[in-house]
């Protein structure tokens, strides 16, 4: 699973960088956060080290996302509600 969290345009210059997630589930089906590199950041580790995340399916295609994940710039947060393509 990948999420990309962006700023809102309306912030004009004040809009933060956009920030990234990767997950894994695991076969007890339990999600956990992974290192990667991307174009748009990298995160190792210990960047992710104690970091709780959690899924909740509510439909076929819908879930909802609970972290403490905090490397985002202010105003950026994953917790809420997403939609699968």
């Amino acid at each position: 699973m990948i999420l990309t969290a962006y700023g809102d345009p309306s912030w004009g210059q004040a809009m933060p960088t956009p920030c990234e997630l990767r997950a894994t589930e695991d076969a007890a089906h339990e999600w956990r956060l992974v290192p990667f590199d991307s174009p748009l950041m990298q995160i190792d580790e210990q960047d992710i080290e104690g970091t709780s995340f959690k899924v909740e399916w509510t439909s076929p295609r819908g879930f909802v996302v609970d972290t403490d994940f905090g490397l985002c710039a202010v105003g950026l947060q994953f917790n809420g509600a997403y939609r699968a393509k």
